[in-house]
């Protein structure tokens, strides 16, 4: 896939180091402005949030087991298919899982935009921590930037990364959010409520993780602003027993990122006062 092939060929030079040449940068380039494009195709379909909730097929009669579920042909029973991380009773009385899930364009748009968006930030934050660093006097230097991936990038290609991270937030800000939320046609409270719920899941996994890099941004960059607003947005919007419900999938032993929520509500609320 287009995002497969970003890190092949890339010179390895130990196990959390490796080096960038004209090839890897133009590749990992040309590789997400392909990915962006595809997503802005996809974004301004007319029907697009329709496209999120599939006619459900299902097939009364029963199947083989080692047939394989298609679109057309959706047998299999709900547990071969509901994820380990987020265990879920099947909705349909049938106890048949349909395929695909209600969502599933809209969460792989935002997916890839935001995963692009962090790792253009994580370059681009990097290179400045160690910029920061490099002023410092040789005793108080630290030696945890040393391995950064941006290490040998120059100037130019640090500002390429940083317009990319500012053209994927901006898809998802004003193509996915804000051009669907404010369509005439979706403008009761029950329409309202499944736009942002259909954004509710990845905006907040993917904010989860990129949290570190937005708190050292400076409070103006328009990155940081924008990814808050979305992150602020599906809080407010989206239906309180989805808030709810993965408010406490971060209080779980395993991974507890409870506090890095509460980082990101104050985060927002610096930005956004309006949110008070």
């Amino acid at each position: 896939t287009l995002c497969d092939c970003e890190l092949e060929n890339i010179s390895l030079e130990g196990s959390s180091e490796f080096s960038w040449t004209e090839d890897s940068l133009r590749r990992v380039r040309c590789s997400r402005q392909l990915r962006l494009h595809s997503v802005e195709m996809f974004s301004v379909l007319p029907n697009f949030l329709a496209l999120n909730y599939p006619l459900k097929l299902a097939e009364q009669r029963r199947r083989k087991q080692s047939l394989k579920p298609s679109w057309a042909a959706q047998f299999v029973e709900a547990p071969r298919f509901i994820p380990e991380k987020s265990p879920q009773k099947c909705p349909y009385p049938d106890r048949m899982e349909r395929l695909p899930a209600s969502g599933w364009l809209v969460d792989l748009l935002a997916s890839e935009c935001l995963s692009i968006c962090s790792l253009s930030c994580e370059a681009v934050v990097a290179e400045a921590l160690a910029h920061a660093e490099s002023s410092k006097p040789e005793t108080e230097k630290t030696t945890l930037l040393k391995n950064r991936p941006g290490k040998t990038l120059k100037r130019q290609d640090l500002l390429r990364f940083q317009s990319t991270a500012i053209h994927s937030i901006n898809i998802v800000y004003e193509l996915l959010i804000r051009r669907h939320a404010m369509d005439a046609r979706f403008q009761t409270e029950k329409s309202r409520d499944r736009i942002a719920a259909l954004l509710a899941p990845c905006v907040m996994r993917k904010s989860l993780g990129i949290v570190r890099w937005l708190a050292r941004m400076e409070a103006s960059h328009k990155v940081r602003c924008l990814w808050l607003l979305c992150f602020m947005y599906v809080l407010q919007e989206s239906p309180e027993a989805l808030v709810r419900e993965n408010l406490r999938s971060y209080c779980h032993p395993d991974g507890f990122l409870i506090h890095r929520f509460i980082r990101l509500l104050r985060l927002g609320t610096s930005n956004n006062p309006i949110f008070h």
